[in-house]
């Protein structure tokens, strides 16, 4: 009994981490599935709100609230200091993206995306030097808020000419411009740019599997502690099956040491003797000495 008492209390301690990394696991998809719906509510709010002005927006820090929101601003590109930002996605291409300083009509300096262009079919990126520039002149820009993008200084500080991650913060201290916090992902420039560049896409509005996937992590804990249970009643089982294999042994042994019930050997013990049957005996035993002594 003490093995199964081990073996339970081992077999409960191995279930509850299961099930509890288990159970955290659909916590955090549903912590995700949030997350989405708040990104695309806001997403729809901000793109059905007028298009708002520099000023309006980027008069002070960018938060996640205030991604997405339509922006027309009019300013001058600063060539000198574009950006090709490496490994990005864009409707399911991959590719680079192109950021550049502009300054703007009122005197302030906004880092804008240019766009997105596909990886070629063969061969590496092209380098930083090959992209090419951004229109001259003033040029009128619309396009909707980012957030910077966080990460290690060796992502987000260019180094020839290149960067992994968007963070207006570090390319303003490579450049030395003084950028205003978040950028501008441009969905239209005119006079029209060059060099093969689209506009960046909005994220897709939907949940994503992140419902599905949490469901999926609940029946995992559940099966869990439902097998938990069906091992332990397993055992239990196997324990009462013993006790009456070992109980019905121990009754069979003690009948047959009794022997079969009413048995009796010998004479009848419980007979009793009269005086009838003595005087019978002795009389048969006289006429045996009579004969015996006529011979």
């Amino acid at each position: 009994m003490a093995t199964y008492w081990k073996r339970w209390v081992g077999l409960v301690i191995f279930a509850a981490v299961l099930v509890t990394a288990f159970v955290r696991l659909g916590d955090w998809q549903l912590d995700r599935l949030e997350q989405k719906r708040t990104r695309n509510a806001t997403i729809v709010a901000q793109q059905q709100a007028p298009v708002a002005t520099f000023d309006e927006v980027f008069g002070g820090p960018i938060t996640p609230d205030k991604q997405y929101r339509r922006v027309r601003v009019e300013g001058t590109f600063d060539a000198a200091h574009q950006v090709q930002v490496r490994y990005r996605t864009n409707n399911g291409d991959t590719g680079y993206e192109v950021v550049a300083p502009l300054q703007t009509t009122s005197g302030q300096w906004l880092l804008v995306d240019r766009g997105f262009a596909a990886r070629p079919s063969a061969g590496p990126l092209p380098a930083a030097t090959a992209i090419p520039a951004p229109p001259t002149g003033v040029v009128t820009i619309e396009g909707y808020v980012m957030v910077d993008e966080p990460g290690q200084p060796d992502a987000i500080v260019p180094a020839e000419g290149s960067t992994r991650l968007v963070n207006p913060a570090a390319i303003a201290t490579w450049s030395g411009r003084p950028l205003v916090d978040g950028y501008l992902n441009a969905t239209s420039i005119t006079p029209a740019q060059g060099g093969g560049l689209g506009p960046v896409a909005l994220p897709e509005l939907s949940e994503g599997p992140h419902l599905s996937y949490a469901i999926q992590w609940f029946c995992f804990a559940a099966i869990g502690v439902g097998g938990t249970f069906i091992l332990i009643g397993k055992d239990a089982r196997e324990i009462l099956t013993g006790r009456r294999r070992r109980r019905a042994r121990a009754e069979a042994a003690t009948g047959d040491s009794a022997g079969p019930t009413g048995a009796t050997t010998g004479p009848a013990s419980d007979e009793v003797p009269t005086a009838e049957s003595a005087s019978a005996r002795t009389a048969a035993g006289s006429g045996t000495a009579t004969a015996g002594s006529d011979r």
